[in-house]
């Protein structure tokens, strides 16, 4: 598995408004260090899907658990410590391309 990630070039992840800044941040230290890179996801070519205006991260943490400090709140990926390091390019789809009939 790890020379099939070595030889990767290209990361989609789609839904990134449901994932976590926390997770976002792990998958990124997850790439850097299987790539032995330290650019942001280990020189991957990260390519981000989602609508930050329709569905927010799943929270599995109660508000008792943050209120106590036992986890701090989970945030989305735009939040997290890697996401000002892209060099993000950022496209609108203006035309739905979904064939219903």
């Amino acid at each position: 598995m790890f020379k099939r990630f070595e030889k990767t070039k290209v990361l989609v992840i789609d839904e990134v408004s449901m994932l976590h800044a926390d997770t976002f941040d792990m998958v990124d230290a997850v790439c850097r260090e299987i790539k032995g890179n330290q650019m942001p996801f280990g020189g991957i070519q990260v390519v981000l899907v989602g609508d930050f205006f329709q569905l927010p991260p799943i929270n599995r943490v109660s508000e008792d658990e943050m209120q106590l400090g036992f986890v701090k709140k989970q945030n989305f990926a735009y939040e997290s410590e890697v996401w000002d390091k892209l060099k993000l390019i950022v496209c609108y789809i203006s035309k739905q391309y979904r064939d219903w009939e």
